[in-house]
């Protein structure tokens, strides 16, 4: 299943970080969770079979555990433009 980006917007605390990234990394939904603070992302690889919209939901509920004013968003990656030709 094709990874997801998940925005944390507000999450500074590295020890809360690790404990949020652990706990979404051992959920049966998840393959792979990891967190890049300094971007206040989370790269994750959901099962094949998990349902994206649920698991933001879980997510969010496991990052809230930790730190209740976090914001958290699913990130839509921006297709490549193509190169302009000018003629």
């Amino acid at each position: 299943m094709k990874e997801m980006t998940i925005s944390l917007k507000g999450l500074t605390c590295a020890n809360c970080a690790g404990k949020i990234e652990k706990a979404v990394g051992e959920m049966p939904e998840t393959k792979e969770a990891e967190i890049n603070l300094l971007k206040q992302e989370m790269r994750l690889v959901p099962v094949a079979e998990a349902d994206r919209t649920k698991l933001l939901e879980k997510v969010t509920e496991t990052v809230h555990k930790y730190e209740s004013d976090v914001e958290v968003s699913l990130v839509e990656k921006k297709k490549p433009q193509g190169e302009m030709t000018i003629s």
